[in-house]
């Protein structure tokens, strides 16, 4: 498939982008109004502050073991929604009720474990949690697959956007959208075009010669 024509515009500011420099600040103190006795939001407050990337969250997965329990992969989750919502200020809440879900801690083994077996499609199809659309659970999924090499990659309202308003790529083969306007506000689960994306994004990346998570990075902020 042709890159899109700003990609290869923009090939060397792609090529110096640093998956380990995306640090975004979080306020620590709304997050301990609802995970103020939480062991895990304690060990993540110590080891990054009150600035969270992806360089602490990989550094999380290396730790984690080769086979992962509840509280591995709820650790690893937590801090994946932390820096995802930054500010926001209703992150907080969200996540506290995705992690108080019945079906939280079985959905995160099993979408752990197919994406340990190389199943990616599956365990997007998989990622099943009320309050936790693609825009968010394509950011742990992520982060879970980097210890493979590689796998999936984060699409949210922002990536698309660029693409379809910036690379003139059109959004609907990758994703089901939902709009204020003529802008994409919402992600749509919507695995097989998901696995399209990720496919797509792996081969201007080859052509490109850079890592399909620095045109990411780049259209997360063009």
């Amino acid at each position: 498939i042709e890159v899109p024509a700003f990609l290869t515009k923009n090939r060397s500011k792609i090529s110096k982008l640093s998956a380990l420099n995306n640090d975004v600040v979080f306020d620590i103190e709304g997050w301990k109004k609802y995970f103020s006795k939480d062991s895990d939001l304690k060990e993540i407050e110590a080891a990054c502050g009150n600035k969270i990337g992806r360089a602490a969250l990989l550094n999380m997965v290396k730790e984690m073991p080769k086979n992962p329990g509840p509280k591995d992969l709820k650790k690893i989750f937590l801090a994946t929604m932390i820096w995802g919502f930054g500010m926001v200020n209703y992150g907080p809440a969200r996540t506290k009720k995705m992690v108080e879900n019945s079906k939280f801690s079985s959905v995160l083994k099993k979408v752990s474990g197919l994406i340990a077996s190389g199943k990616y499609q599956e365990a997007y199809e998989a990622f099943k949690l009320e309050g936790c659309g693609p825009a968010y659970f394509t950011k742990f999924l992520y982060i879970l697959s980097v210890k493979k090499g590689k796998g999936m990659l984060i699409l949210d309202a922002k990536i698309a956007n660029a693409l379809e308003k910036i690379g003139k790529v059109q959004i609907t083969k990758y994703a089901n959208v939902t709009r204020k306007g003529v802008v994409i506000s919402m992600i749509l689960p919507q695995a097989e075009r998901y696995m399209k994306y990720v496919k797509d994004m792996e081969s201007w990346a080859k052509k490109l010669e850079v890592q399909p998570d620095q045109i990411e990075i780049f259209l997360s902020n063009p």
